[in-house]
């Protein structure tokens, strides 16, 4: 069972703990719009997006390829905001927990503590 899914768009990088979770946080509009460039989960299978009835979908290929998983991550995320050096980028999983730790870090609203906790849960989605 995948532990992370990264979302690669036009923007940057977003890392997901489930399927569902990151079908669920790409919007049909930006999908019809093309802004998604690919989407992997951590071992490099790759997923087809598509959008039926307004809701976005995944669906797992057979094709796995984590060299351009590896490549996609090197080139679209900023390693050094991360704590990420260049050795850090052939784990895919490290470099998801990193993005996961960072977006827990920079959440909003933080306060209330109650409020937080609903919203995003006790701690980072993705860990090391």
């Amino acid at each position: 069972m995948p532990r992370a899914f990264f979302l690669i768009a036009d923007d940057g990088v977003h890392v997901e703990a489930t399927m569902q979770l990151a079908a669920g946080y790409m919007e049909p509009v930006d999908v019809r719009n093309g802004e998604y460039e690919a989407v992997f989960d951590e071992t490099g299978r790759r997923y087809d997006v598509s959008v039926a009835d307004d809701v976005t979908r995944l669906t797992p290929t057979e094709e796995v390829d984590r060299d351009r998983l590896v490549r996609l991550l090197r080139e679209h995320v900023r390693g050094e905001n991360l704590g990420l050096g260049p050795e850090h980028f052939d784990d895919p999983l490290a470099v998801a927990a990193a993005i996961s730790e960072w977006e827990w870090a920079h959440r909003w609203p933080k306060r209330p503590r109650w409020l937080s906790r609903r919203i995003h849960g006790d701690g980072p989605a993705i860990t090391r």
